[in-house]
């Protein structure tokens, strides 16, 4: 009776310290998960900043083109109307000058 009871204390024993490892084991494991889940997170959250930076980025350097384009086009089209007003002056001042010859 005696040497089965020191075997079943030393099962219980070995079964403790095996239950406490796997334990430990799953701990550390759900600890060093949920470390890279967080900086999964970070590294995303942080790819989508730097996203988002360099879409704004982007858009402004693009409006400024946009912006710059529409400049030179309004001051082509002017130069155009102050050319072709000029010439349409300098035909009717020839052409009054012509008729009054």
């Amino acid at each position: 009776e005696s040497d089965m009871a020191k075997e079943l204390a030393e099962l219980s024993a070995s079964k403790e310290k095996e239950l406490k490892e796997t334990t430990f084991n799953f701990e550390k494991k759900v600890k060093i998960e949920t470390e890279a889940r967080i900086n999964a997170e970070t590294v995303s959250a942080s790819t989508i900043a730097k996203l988002e930076s360099d879409m704004a980025k982007e858009l402004a350097e693009l409006s400024a083109s946009k912006e710059k384009e529409l400049k030179e086009t309004t001051f082509n089209f002017e130069k155009k109307v102050k050319i072709e007003t000029e010439a349409r002056i300098n035909a009717e001042t020839v052409s009054a000058s012509t008729i009054a010859k």
